[in-house]
């Protein structure tokens, strides 16, 4: 079995919606929308706040997933610079970035970071860090007014939750977190990084071989990593992206693992 940028599914009873929400409230301390993905909770948090494509904008970082850019542009237009009426405090591949200083509303997206403590309201993704079978996102708000109205929105919608998220234990949340840090540190103490938490994936930017050789040599043995850009500033105001190869960091790497990506990146 090849190793990818998700942990593998390997089945579980059904987990039923209503108590995931609870258990996710208990986890971030602030109140939970589960959708089926965190773009439904952009675009439900946006039309919520009543953001218009043809009157509003919202400032985003120069390097993003396209469907999440898609999904802001139905409510506001998206801008590089400048004053906006909204920021996307977006932060890639689990990598904390920096405050955002404009001023108007924030909302943070943590689809690549669940374990991320976010300090405005914000969308995750479930897909990205636990075993489901099914995509799952939502939103976290302290406002209880905005869940209700995103709640409400839902129910409505096509985004609403799949009747049973298999595979995602409510009470295995803090597990997960522990081994993807034990992850993260093995991966710095080989690589010489100092990245903190536990990230969706892990930044190598090289060290003897040029990136596309080891790509290609991870590749070979069955790991499945990739060449992007990261913002090594971490600053949507001050970016400055370098070209790297993300390694999977999640809970299913294992040692052998790490020891085959200390061969190959060394």
């Amino acid at each position: 079995m090849r190793l990818t940028h998700f942990p593998h599914w390997a089945g579980g009873p059904p987990v039923d919606p209503a108590d995931a929400e609870r258990a996710l409230e208990k986890w971030f301390g602030r109140h939970v929308v589960l959708l089926n993905s965190g773009r439904a909770g952009i675009r439900l948090w946006m039309q919520g706040k009543g953001l218009h494509r043809h009157r509003d904008k919202v400032w985003v970082p120069p390097f993003m997933s396209s469907c999440v850019l898609d999904t802001l542009g139905l409510h506001a237009f998206p801008v590089l610079d400048g004053p906006a009426d909204m920021s996307l405090r977006y932060h890639q591949y689990g990598l904390e970035q920096a405050s955002v200083t404009q001023p108007g509303l924030v909302l943070e997206d943590v689809a690549h970071g669940f374990f991320i403590r976010p300090t405005h309201d914000a969308v995750f993704s479930l897909s990205k860090f636990f075993a489901i079978a099914t995509n799952a996102g939502g939103v976290v708000t302290a406002d209880e007014a905005t869940a209700d109205s995103i709640r409400g929105m839902r129910d409505v919608h096509t985004a609403a939750p799949a009747p049973a998220l298999a595979g995602f234990s409510v009470d295995g949340i803090s597990d997960v977190e522990a081994r993807r840090v034990i992850v993260c540190r093995k991966l710095n103490a080989m690589t010489g990084s100092r990245i903190e938490g536990a990230p969706f994936a892990f930044p190598y930017f090289g060290r003897n071989a040029g990136l596309e050789a080891t790509n290609r040599a991870l590749s070979e043995v069955g790991i499945d990593a990739g060449i992007y850009h990261v913002d090594i500033n971490r600053d949507m105001a001050d970016p400055d992206y370098h070209r790297c190869i993300l390694l999977p960091a999640h809970q299913d790497v294992t040692d052998e693992h790490l020891d085959t990506m200390e061969r190959i990146l060394n």
